[in-house]
């Protein structure tokens, strides 16, 4: 068909309405779009959860044979802490004032991590659950030693804008971003991978040397995602108002 490729790619980065207020795409719909677009295999990596992933593989199936019209890749885009049991931004005890995570939601940094076996699939549904009862603070959150403790059987991307990563590239902090590129690949290994994406947002485009620069000094393997939250172009202005939704603004606001 018209949408046929030249070359193998699957997308590895996207999300669907279980990303709460976030993402539009319907798990229903996912596999079938990607299905007509050619692709051979398609990944779920909604924020904080893996709520969708059995409707996402069930969505995959041939409903009459039950076979695999399309390969599902489970996994989730995980919000990561400095450290996950601390959830308050200050409080005082005594006359001290004890500073925790004072940045709020922004110091929930985003990581993507997909299940390539069941080992990996239980790991991911261990670190999804103690996200939750261990780690919520305005979202649920893991941290690296929780992360390195349940690595086995996962791959690991190193996510969007929000990641520590490119967080740190985004303010000049080059050596930071390194060194957290190496705490990953003492993880993961070979399957540690920089992401590379671009929207046409100037933040994207202005990291991406040195995200390139840092797959080579590190030897680490760069992977091209879309970190798509929409199928088609013409869904952006739904997707629009979603985020709007989500953050109690209106489309005229020009910070929307």
């Amino acid at each position: 068909n018209r949408y046929s490729l030249s070359m193998s790619f699957t997308h590895l980065h996207n999300h669907s309405e279980f990303s709460d207020f976030d993402g539009l795409n319907k798990i229903a719909n996912l596999p079938k779009a990607a299905i007509e677009m050619g692709f051979k295999a398609i990944a779920l990596t909604d924020h904080g959860n893996i709520v969708g992933a059995i409707k996402f593989m069930r969505a995959c199936r041939d409903k009459e044979n039950k076979n695999f019209l399309i390969k599902p890749l489970a996994g989730c885009e995980f919000y990561l802490s400095k450290d996950r049991m601390v959830n308050f931004s200050e409080k005082r005890e005594g006359s001290k004032i004890i500073k925790g995570q004072t940045d709020l939601a922004r110091g929930n940094r985003h990581l993507v991590l997909i299940a390539k076996n069941w080992e990996g699939w239980q790991n991911l549904c261990t670190l999804s659950q103690l996200g939750f009862t261990e780690g919520y603070y305005r979202n649920p959150r893991i941290d690296i030693p929780l992360l390195a403790k349940y690595s086995k059987g996962l791959m690991c991307n190193s996510a969007c804008l929000s990641s520590v990563i490119n967080a740190n590239l985004l303010h000049d902090r080059y050596d930071a971003a390194k060194k957290a590129v190496g705490i990953f690949k003492d993880i993961f290994k070979e399957d540690f991978h920089l992401e590379v994406m671009y929207h046409g947002i100037d933040a994207e485009g202005m990291i991406i040397p040195d995200i390139i620069k840092l797959g080579k000094e590190m030897d680490v393997p760069i992977i091209a995602t879309n970190d798509c939250h929409y199928c088609k172009k013409e869904h952006g202005l739904s997707q629009e108002l979603l985020m709007c939704m989500k953050t109690s603004k209106c489309l005229n606001d020009p910070k929307h």
